[in-house]
């Protein structure tokens, strides 16, 4: 039982005392780049049926922003797809929705394949003990975008209109925002 024995090699703790050192001061002088993260519904009658009705929250790559989403398929490098062009390959007879408001209820449960995609931000837990005062502000913003459970999202609230009381788009006013908050498991 190799892994149980005590080494008291001195010149190879201090070798992995010195590398330990290097990676905590990268850490606490090198910025990161911050992920976005993607709330992915897949609406309608998807085959196979693993997805149909399923909502997940996808990690972007740290390069890639929700403005790389709206980017079409012909504008794209060979070598660089985004999130929303890879979706589209796997499912070409779906139709993308990039969108705050969420697909009607008609759209949502009818025939045609409908994949909702939408921005989320992080919801760290402040209580956590890295975000106490003194700690590197490099390792808070770490942990501020990585080892999350919880995203929120904010969408317009269509207010409306008391002569009408219908969804038309000219007859609402949008000037309220909702949070949603979505928890992983």
């Amino acid at each position: 039982m190799r892994h149980q024995t005590v080494t008291w090699d001195a010149e190879k703790i201090s070798e992995l005392l010195a590398y330990q050192a290097k990676l905590w001061d990268q850490i606490r002088t090198t910025p990161r780049q911050k992920p976005e993260y993607y709330r992915v519904a897949f609406y309608g009658d998807f085959r196979p049926a693993l997805c149909q009705g399923k909502e997940y929250i996808v990690r972007g790559e740290p390069w890639q922003r929700f403005t790389d989403l709206w980017v079409s398929a012909h504008q794209v490098e060979d070598t660089l797809m985004s999130s929303c062009d890879v979706l589209q390959h796997k499912y070409p007879e779906a139709s993308l929705h990039r969108s705050k408001m969420q697909p009607s209820p008609p759209l949502r449960s009818g025939p045609d394949q409908i994949i909702w995609v939408t921005s989320v931000t992080p919801e760290p837990d402040l209580s956590n003990l890295v975000f106490s005062e003194g700690v590197n502000e490099n390792v808070q913003t770490y942990y501020r975008y990585n080892n999350i459970k919880t995203f929120s999202t904010l969408r317009p609230y269509k207010v409306l209109s008391a002569s009408t009381r219908s969804e038309d788009e000219n007859a609402g006013v949008m000037t309220w925002l909702e949070k949603t908050t979505l928890t992983c498991e």
